[in-house]
């Protein structure tokens, strides 16, 4: 029996072993709140793992309120970042943004060299020139070039489906959560719609009184 019981803790210890080594080093330590696992990938995630104010916002690069709400959480990132953890979901609008999903992809890829954030605040500062730019992946590849992305990688990645498969994937997960509209917030588990209604509800959880920024929603 205990010739048994031994074996099966093996299997299980290797096992587990296993999933750690698929996973290439992330790991699960808690849970956003609901439908959240915590995963600390480091790729599109930045502040304090341990904070405890954790945020899951949902945007679209093409979307005028979510650069709004980048702007914000911008501000507050570089104030409190050690007291909050933020990670970005994709929830493209192609509806609405035609370039939306290919934006999306794009800082995906970007995020696989570890840029994520500085592309993300790229694509929020100049959403709008790209779009009505005559080559908007001139423009995107561009600024890859210039970020000092490997280029080769960057090509292959924008022009696979896997990109743009976890965009879709990110935006589906969204939906199942209820997500409708840009920019949606998890602040700690409860939905929050609209960079101005974020702002306020950290501005409650830190005590800090500011003027709210006029907000819009698509």
């Amino acid at each position: 029996m205990k010739i048994k019981m031994t074996r099966q803790i093996a299997t299980i210890i290797v096992l587990a072993l296993s999933v750690m080594a698929i996973f290439g080093g992330r790991w699960i330590t808690g849970f956003y709140g609901k439908g959240h696992k915590l995963i600390l990938e480091n790729k599109k995630s930045k502040g304090n793992p341990d904070a405890g104010i954790k945020i899951v916002e949902y945007t679209d690069f093409q979307c005028s309120a979510c650069s709004v709400g980048a702007n914000v959480l911008h501000e507050f990132m570089n104030l409190y970042s050690d007291q909050i953890f933020l990670t970005y979901r994709h929830y493209p609008l192609p509806s609405l943004h035609p370039y939306a999903v290919k934006m999306a992809t794009y800082a995906e890829c970007s995020a696989k060299q570890e840029k994520f954030w500085a592309y993300h605040d790229y694509l929020f500062e100049n959403a709008r020139v790209i779009s009505r730019s005559i080559s908007p992946v001139a423009k995107m590849l561009g600024q890859a070039e210039q970020m000092q992305l490997d280029m080769e990688k960057f090509k292959v990645c924008v022009e696979s489906s896997e990109a743009e498969l976890t965009v879709l994937q990110e935006k589906d997960a969204g939906k199942k959560l209820g997500v409708r509209a840009t920019p949606t917030y998890f602040l700690n588990g409860e939905m929050v719609v609209g960079s101005g209604n974020i702002k306020k509800e950290l501005e409650k959880i830190l005590g800090i009184p500011t003027k709210a920024p006029k907000d819009e929603k698509n």
